[in-house]
């Protein structure tokens, strides 16, 4: 199992759907109103072509396609009759009838959750996904000029893994609407995602646009400091702050400048700009002011669960309070918004393992498996819940493939480590036994060496309870010498307790 990474968190941008970014204000005009031509108006124009569209075939993809916009949209009423297709439909998938079904009998009012609509068009799903594709490129050969259409098709692409197809569409919707900032700050997220970051902070900088939007100037902080290069737009941003723009459009650059703040040593200052984030913030500067409460102090007991779709954020306090299973609840939800993204699958299969939900970890870390074909740390992860189940050859063929993925010191020592989970649930203990001594021994960080350590006195403890017993109490010994690191004490009850 791979620690999740302890690197900075940063404020890249979400990527949603746009009718989900006009939805959390992320597409709005600085002035006031959306322009005519922005993602609200075309949120609009787009569900109503959604209705025509389930009118004239009247298949389960179209009565899918127009569910999700219709929840999207808080217009559940445009699409009853596709609910009930679904319902009635025995071809239709889980998710589309989860959907019907919220259409169909929506939550109370007074529901803290009304703000929420998890399921993202299709996104969750890579079936559904390719079926969000399909109804894109048929629209698209109607009308080939529509950028927003072109931006979810590269979207879409990019959950079922397809990035070089998603690149391709994108570069299509940039050169359509160069100055459109939803569409500026998905470019970037694509090109982050696809591992060319110097790509996407370029891009930023080069838009005319980046220096008066304060979503943009946010972005560009994330990416300059990702890609290891000086931000270019500090001291706008900074000014901007002063500029009497609605508190919704500044949230993010409060929490960028604060982060930069916080690791130049000026925590006052930080938590300062941090305090000005949360005056309206969405899920990704809350999420990132979680991830700098231990260093700044706030409370955010108010925002959790009144902010929406603040999974991320939720997902972080969870695990902070050692709250593992629910860590993995609300990773979940994390994953669905951004299911194209690695680090909700990383994360959530991480603490599911720690809680010992194999079964729920397997599943997380194959789906982000899905978008993130060539991502070690999330082969391994699936390599390792799979041992856990006793699905012996699958996980084998997931630690080949992982292995030669491993790129850094921690990587490979970590592959070594799940390698060796494999072989003692393939029978071969010498096998294990060799190594886990190697992983411990090559891991350069003395929080993986213990957790290295743990496993290996599980697995042993299982075959051999008294060389097990023997690890175990090594393990207990180190951590306790660890203080620092909190986590360990959840996976120390792995161990039986006469281990």
């Amino acid at each position: 199992m791979i620690l999740p990474s302890e690197h900075p968190r940063r404020i890249v941008p979400r990527w949603h759907s746009p009718e989900v970014s006009a939805q959390r204000a992320e597409s709005h005009s600085l002035a006031g109103p959306a322009t005519a031509t922005g993602p609200e108006a075309l949120a609009s124009v787009d569900l109503r072509r959604r209705v025509a569209d389930f009118a004239s075939h009247r298949s389960d993809a179209h009565a899918g396609d127009l569910v999700s916009g219709a929840l999207i949209a808080a217009q559940p009423s445009l699409a009853q009759d596709a609910a009930h297709w679904l319902l009635d439909s025995p071809s239709s998938s889980v998710l589309a009838r989860r959907l019907a079904d919220a259409i169909l009998r929506p939550p109370p009012t007074d529901s803290q959750d009304r703000f929420e609509i998890p399921y993202d068009t299709a996104g969750t799903d890579r079936e559904v996904a390719r079926e969000r594709i399909q109804i894109l490129r048929s629209r698209l050969a109607h009308a080939p000029n529509d950028p927003m259409a072109w931006a979810e098709l590269a979207r879409q692409h990019t959950v079922t893994g397809s990035t070089d197809h998603a690149l391709d569409a994108m570069r299509i919707a940039v050169a359509a609407a160069p100055s459109d900032r939803y569409l500026l700050r998905a470019a970037a997220r694509l090109h982050h995602h696809a591992g060319n970051t110097d790509k996407a902070h370029n891009l930023l900088v080069r838009a005319p646009r980046t220096p008066t939007d304060p979503w943009l100037i946010a972005a560009e902080l994330a990416f300059a400091e990702l890609a290891d290069r000086r931000p270019r737009f500090v001291k706008a941003g900074r000014r901007m702050l002063d500029s009497g723009l609605a508190p919704r459009h500044l949230t993010e650059l409060a929490s960028a400048l604060g982060t930069l703040q916080l690791e130049s040593g000026q925590t006052r200052r930080a938590r300062q700009l941090f305090r000005q984030a949360l005056v309206a913030p969405n899920d990704n500067s809350l999420a990132q002011v979680e991830w700098a409460l231990p260093q700044i102090g706030l409370s955010l007991d108010a925002y959790l669960h009144t902010v929406s779709a603040s999974w991320e954020a939720r997902a972080l306090a969870a695990a902070s309070a050692h709250e593992s299973a629910q860590a993995v609840v609300e990773a979940w939800g994390w994953f669905f918004d951004q299911p194209f993204a690695s680090e909700p699958a990383v994360f959530g299969s991480y603490h599911a393992a720690k809680a010992r939900q194999f079964d729920e970890g397997a599943k997380l870390a194959a789906q982000g498996v899905a978008a993130n074909p060539e991502l070690f740390m999330l082969r391994n992860n699936l390599a390792f819940c799979l041992a856990k189940l006793d699905r012996v050859s699958e996980a084998r063929d997931q630690m080949q493939r992982a292995s030669l993925r491993a790129g850094t010191p921690a990587e490979r020592a970590t592959s070594y480590a799940t390698e060796g989970l494999v072989a003692f649930r393939s029978g071969d203990l010498k096998a294990g036994e060799s190594l886990y001594a190697k992983a411990i021994r090559t891991m350069p960080d003395a929080r993986g060496k213990l957790l290295a350590l743990i496993n290996f006195a599980a697995e042993s403890s299982r075959v051999d309870p008294e060389t097990g017993r023997g690890l175990a109490l090594q393990a207990r010994d180190q951590a306790a010498r660890q203080p620092q690191q909190h986590d360990m004490r959840d996976w120390l009850g792995h161990l039986a307790p006469d281990a």
